[in-house]
């Protein structure tokens, strides 16, 4: 059954007379832009292109507008992952880890402000490189932990209540803020801590 505000919007298009038209224009586009959203989460440990891992279809890559990835068991992505304005990727605590060993992560989860989204770390997230796009958020959780063995290129916004390493690799915080909480860390080895603009 439709939500009364979808049946007030369809009984307005089909009265008047004059916007008809465009109306059940807009009516029709609100009606698509609620079927793109979708969920992925997943059912057990394995490939993030396994099928199997998912318990059906295999999130995209890059992560679309208004899609939400769910990891809430061991993940190995031997690939490059982007996530697109309005996209979310979260890795969930206890047991959600996301293994990328030797691959980067683009983060442009809301760029130009346009949408909410981002990369939220309440378990253990593994990667070689990060970069943090401007209007975008990577979190990591109290629970979270972030290893990197590369370099983070931050241009949007960085909050740590967990623990965020970096081997052999340097924090570089060009733009937007870095927010530190109690019981936060930003452990470097091997590398710098280059900023540039402003922590909080």
């Amino acid at each position: 059954m439709l939500p009364y505000t979808y049946i007030k919007l369809i009984r307005l298009a089909m009265t008047a007379k004059i916007l008809q038209p465009t109306l059940l224009l807009l009516v029709g586009i609100f009606f698509s832009l609620q079927t793109l959203a979708v969920q992925y989460t997943t059912v057990t440990d394995g490939s993030w292109n396994n099928v199997a891992t998912w318990g059906g279809a295999i999130p995209p890559n890059p992560v679309g507008a208004n899609d939400t990835i769910n990891i809430d068991h061991l993940v190995i992505l031997t690939a490059d992952l982007s996530i697109a304005a309005g996209g979310m990727v979260n890795v969930n605590s206890p047991n959600g880890i996301l293994d990328m060993t030797g691959f980067r992560i683009f983060n442009q989860s809301n760029g130009g402000g346009i949408s909410m989204g981002g990369l939220n770390i309440y378990g253990q997230l593994i990667v070689d490189y990060i970069r943090n796009y401007p209007f975008s958020w990577v979190f990591v959780e109290p629970s979270g932990s972030l290893f990197m063995t590369g370099d983070f290129d931050n241009l949007g916004d960085v909050y740590v209540s967990g623990t965020l390493a970096l081997n052999n690799g340097s924090f570089n915080h060009r733009s937007g803020d870095v927010w530190i909480f109690s019981g936060g860390d930003i452990v470097i080895s091997n590398g710098d801590f280059n900023n540039y603009s402003t922590i909080r």
